[in-house]
């Protein structure tokens, strides 16, 4: 599975995902819970596992479900094989609409949102 893009960072600790990012957060022993601000944040402290920048608040960031890294931008995109402007990105692998989206397009293989109705 390719790394998958989070859209702004909520702070350089954590950021709130919805439930259907819980799986991959479990895998990368990245979950969160228990929180009064939320149900699941994902926690990304540690910054880009490549060159160590700081996950900032409001800017895009990557999660590799596979090895449980993340990565800034730059190291994100190279490792999904995009370009700059994003050539070669598959359509469904963001994780975009705010953190009670609840499922980030792709994640599951649904052709659902997460308020049900479906996309076109």
């Amino acid at each position: 599975m390719r790394p998958i893009r989070f859209e702004a960072a909520d702070s350089r600790e954590r950021t709130q995902i919805g439930e259907g990012l819980t799986r991959p957060a479990v895998k990368a022993g990245r979950l969160e819970t228990g929180r009064k601000e939320g149900k699941y944040f994902l926690r990304h402290d540690d910054g880009c596992a490549a060159c160590g920048a700081p996950v900032e608040p409001g800017e895009p960031f990557y999660l590799d479900p596979e090895t449980g890294e993340i990565l800034c931008e730059e190291h994100g995109r190279e490792r999904r094989g995009e370009s700059e402007s994003g050539e070669n990105a598959e359509v469904g692998e963001n994780a975009e609409g705010g953190p009670d989206s609840g499922v980030a397009e792709g994640t599951d293989g649904s052709d659902e949102e997460p308020n049900g109705s479906e996309r076109g």
